[in-house]
C-alpha cells in the first residue's frame, strides 16, 4: 500500500519540483533585470549614437533630414556623471547650429523628473535655455514620439544669424 501511495503521488512531486524550480528561476531573472536597470550611472543611461529626428520652431515641427542634411550626436560615458559629447552638423540655415564639430567633456545632471541634462556652455541669448541638451524617456505629445524605453535628446540652440530666439532639435537614439 505504501508503494502504491508513492507511485500514485509521484506526478504531484514532480509537478511541485517544477513549480519550485520555475519560481526560483523567475526570481533570479527579475532580480537580475532590476539590478541592471538600477546600476546604470547617469552617463551610461544617455550614452549612445543619436541622429536629428525632428525640428521645432515656434509651432512648426519638421522631420529631419532637412534639405538632405542632418545632425549627429555621439555620447560616450567617461565617468559616472561625465560624458564626452560630439555633435556634427553642417550649415543648414536655422535647421542647424552651424558648420560645427562640438567635442566637449561634460557633466551629466539629474533633473527633478526622470530626465538628465548636459550644458554646452552659457546661453548667448539669456532666457532661451540655449546650449543645453535635455534627455527624457517619456512620451512627447508635442512631437508625437515615443522613445520606446530609450532616451530622446532635446538640443536647444540659436542658429547662426538667427534673430528670433532659440530653436530645438529632437534627437533619437540609433544605437
Amino acid at each position: 500500500m505504501n508503494e502504491h501511495f508513492i507511485l500514485s503521488h509521484r506526478p504531484n512531486l514532480i509537478g511541485m519540483k517544477l513549480v519550485i524550480v520555475s519560481a526560483v528561476s523567475c526570481t533570479i531573472f527579475l532580480a537580475a533585470c532590476n539590478k541592471n536597470g538600477a546600476t546604470l550611472t547617469p552617463a551610461q543611461t544617455i550614452e549612445g549614437s543619436y541622429t536629428a529626428y525632428k525640428y521645432l520652431r515656434f509651432d512648426s515641427v519638421i522631420n529631419y533630414p532637412v534639405d538632405g542634411k542632418t545632425i549627429t550626436m555621439q555620447i560616450d560615458a567617461i565617468g559616472e556623471d561625465s560624458v564626452r559629447l560630439q555633435i556634427r552638423s553642417t550649415q543648414n540655415g536655422f535647421y542647424s547650429p552651424g558648420d560645427t564639430v562640438i567635442d566637449h567633456h561634460l557633466l551629466v545632471q539629474k533633473l527633478p523628473y526622470s530626465g538628465y541634462e548636459v550644458s554646452l556652455g552659457d546661453p548667448v541669448d539669456s532666457g532661451t535655455g540655449e546650449n543645453t541638451i535635455g534627455f527624457d524617456n517619456s512620451y512627447n505629445r508635442y512631437y508625437g514620439v515615443d522613445p520606446y524605453s530609450s532616451y530622446l535628446g532635446y538640443y536647444i540652440y540659436v542658429p547662426p544669424a538667427y534673430k528670433q530666439g532659440a530653436v530645438e532639435t529632437l534627437f533619437k537614439k540609433i544605437q
